[in-house]
């Protein structure tokens, strides 16, 4: 395949959506924006502020000032090596406008490469063609373009450790598989997955079929693909517990992430498998912020019981749970005294617990199964698609979101065919793919019980390489029929 050319052709499908979303930003939310191209977001800080502090202050914490000096270990800084320089020789305005430069050239880049490992992977020159326009075309990673957000480096450098552990022959290869498996880390701490996958793709011999003895073989490329991980990984820890005291693997975001009010309703929702996400229309968060005077504020809905009816059988009465939202509506009341504040803020946290002491009690096979099913479910099954905040609701508007669907679904119907038809044909390539989905999925939805969809960006090209698999499958179902059919009859 000429590299050139469909990268080329990639920048120019890129393109269109690039200015598709430029000129739906622009409409109503000039303000919002940075050179018409960069779209603030409302945790874009978290992700950019440590890089600027580092340039500034010589250290990295969350804030824009002293008096908000926060100790950083939020987030892992996996924009910060991006950002940073950035910053430092082009200030913020430019510096995030290249920022956003770099994204979408990689994001077209890793089209091509994306159509490389299809092609790799089942030797099959369709696959290539339909991993590409696939992805090229799809909205679901290329929105993020426009943002300061974590997700198209990690989903481009999940793409790039592919690439590489599938071409990785040399020492080279192997040791960028790690490098971009532990950016990937940094970026997004549940890729660490791909640790668990890549050895797979190693222990595989000549014929593809699993190898403990080749995986044996193959330990010194194993160490080298870890070697990256264990360095920086290494680093971050040494650093957090120099800074912070203590011994901080990853990030703190589900520790410092809100106010002790705001958690407590999270916990108690997580719990019953409630939806924590206060922009999907039917979400328990969003009944909880439906209090009157809150910008959310819905009378229709606020009326509503959107809670499962067994809540009832455990104990728990919808009455309770007004009287918990209506503690909440005057905690997040900026007018409140500080002192009442304390005191609702310790009501919060009493009943929220003592509602989820009493369902885990009276409702124990619906907190440990049901509940974590029904989050992995809104996790996959998505209701609004991620960074449309569009201001106006035009035909192209309406066109994106249906067109985000569309990019959505589709490889996910065709993905779920590829597990059982893989164990059977033994291509254990997209085995491995396949796996790492799943794992992923189910780390997200069902272990940790969270349901925003944007987790599952990073595996999204992953979706379309079962997709790729499926379309190939039906393509050679059909073909192999052609041809019997063709058969001339015997005389």
């Amino acid at each position: 395949m000429n590299f050139k050319k469909y990268f080329l052709y990639a920048l120019l499908i890129k393109a269109v959506l690039f200015f598709a979303f430029v000129f739906s930003f622009n409409k109503d939310h000039k303000d919002r924006n940075i050179n018409y191209i960069f779209h603030y977001t409302s945790d874009y800080k978290s992700y950019i502020m440590p890089a600027v502090n580092l340039i500034d202050l010589g250290t990295m914490y969350e804030g824009e000032g002293q008096p908000e000096k926060k100790l950083y270990a939020h987030k892992m800084p996996g924009l910060v090596p991006i950002f940073a320089p950035l910053y430092y020789f082009f200030g913020f305005s430019w510096g995030i406008s290249f920022f956003v430069i770099i994204q979408f050239s990689i994001d077209a880049l890793c089209c091509v490469l994306l159509g490389k490992i299809a092609l790799r992977i089942f030797n099959d020159k369709h696959a290539f063609y339909i991993a590409f326009f696939l992805y090229a075309f799809s909205s679901i990673v290329s929105v993020s373009t426009h943002f300061a957000v974590s997700e198209l480096f990690c989903t481009s450098f999940c793409i790039l450790t592919v690439y590489f552990i599938l071409f990785g022959k040399n020492k080279r290869n192997l040791l960028l598989a790690g490098l971009f498996a532990t950016w990937a880390i940094f970026l997004r701490p549940m890729s660490i997955l791909l640790l668990f996958c890549l050895p797979l793709f190693l222990a595989l011999d000549q014929d593809q079929k699993f190898s403990f003895k080749q995986l044996f073989k193959n330990r010194v490329s194993v160490l080298l693909v870890l070697l990256p991980f264990t360095i920086f990984e290494s680093l971050w820890i040494a650093r957090n517990f120099k800074v912070m005291k203590a011994f901080v693997p990853a990030e703190t975001v589900m520790q410092t992430f809100g106010t002790p009010g705001m958690k407590a309703i999270f916990s108690m929702l997580l719990d019953m498998g409630g939806d924590l996400q206060s922009w999907n229309p039917d979400s328990e968060m969003l009944w909880f912020c439906s209090y009157p005077g809150a910008q959310l504020y819905n009378k229709e809905y606020a009326d509503s019981n959107p809670f499962q009816p067994n809540l009832a059988k455990a104990g728990i009465q919808l009455q309770e749970l007004r009287f918990l939202r209506s503690m909440y509506g005057m905690y997040c009341d900026s007018a409140v005294p500080q002192a009442t504040k304390q005191q609702l803020e310790s009501g919060i946290i009493l009943v929220s617990k003592s509602i989820s002491i009493r369902f885990k009690t009276n409702a124990p096979f619906y907190h440990h199964v049901v509940a974590p099913l029904r989050t992995l479910k809104t996790l996959v099954f998505i209701k609004r698609p991620y960074g449309f905040v569009f201001a106006t609701n035009g035909l192209l508007e309406k066109g994106i979101r249906r067109w985000h669907f569309i990019c959505y679904y589709l490889p996910l119907i065709l993905f779920f065919p590829v597990f059982f038809r893989a164990v059977r044909k033994k291509n254990n390539q997209i085995l491995i793919v396949a796996f790492f989905v799943f794992l992923h999925v189910f780390a997200y939805g069902f272990i940790l019980r969270l349901s925003e969809n944007r987790y599952l960006v990073p595996v999204y090209p992953f979706l379309i390489l079962g997709a790729v698999a499926t379309i190939i499958y039906i393509n050679q179902f059909f073909v192999q029929r052609r041809l019997k059919f063709d058969e001339p009859l015997e005389k």
